[in-house]
């Protein structure tokens, strides 16, 4: 009958084929734990996933090769829509750092200190420079990357800090890091792209329902 037709097109929907881009940093970080509560609960769904910088994202996005891309900052497009989504950002040291004794983290507290900082090109460095520079302190930025793990992982073996998003601080909260709010508040920006002109599926509306739902203990 007709509803039975329904129901049926509804699971042929559930079981089909999700294909996500994002960028390499949320690839390590909790976006795995999502996808395998989310397939877990989807028997006989299938998913691509692949990694990439922003720029093959939107890209791929724009040519409707992917159902949904994890991203950052982008040029807009008409053959894009998005979401986005701003994560606090927090400062992390090592185990035993006098920044431990702190509640709250400021760039006068990081004054001298050696910096792990993404690429200069990234808005965040841009923002990070420019707190150093209204507090009057040394911006003392030796590293670059442009990922957040390798910060965290540099500094849990007890090199520098780092002003980094509060999701990928938490990955590596066991490895011994100190994590404190850092002011002013910098949020790290997550667009979430769709193609402009592709219908969205079902499992696509679902699964990022669950993304953004494990996003809520970190946004701003």
């Amino acid at each position: 009958n007709h509803i039975s037709r329904l129901t049926e097109d509804l699971q042929d929907q559930k079981r089909g084929h999700l294909r996500i881009t994002c960028l390499p940093g949320f690839a390590t970080s909790l976006l795995p734990r999502v996808l395998a509560r989310f397939l877990k609960e989807r028997p006989g769904m299938s998913l691509t996933l692949e990694p990439r910088s922003p720029e093959r994202i939107q890209g791929w996005i724009s040519a409707q090769q992917f159902d949904v891309g994890l991203s950052e900052e982008f040029e807009e497009s008409p053959a894009i829509e998005s979401e986005e989504v701003l994560i606090r950002t927090v400062c992390i040291a090592p185990k035993g750092h006098a920044l431990a004794k702190k509640k709250i983290v400021s760039a006068k507290d990081l004054n001298g200190i050696p910096l792990i900082v993404t690429n200069r090109d990234h808005y965040l460095y841009r923002a990070l420079q420019q707190a150093f520079h209204v507090d009057g302190v040394e911006f003392n930025a030796l590293v670059e990357s442009r990922q957040f793990a390798p910060a965290c992982i540099m500094v849990a073996e007890g090199y520098g800090v780092a002003v980094v998003s509060e999701i990928d601080a938490r990955e590596y909260q066991s490895e011994g890091l100190v994590i404190r709010p850092f002011e002013p508040v910098i949020p790290f920006k997550i667009n979430i792209l769709y193609p402009a002109y592709k219908p969205r599926s079902i499992i696509t509306l679902e699964f990022v329902e669950s993304f953004k739902k494990s996003l809520e203990p970190f946004i701003l």
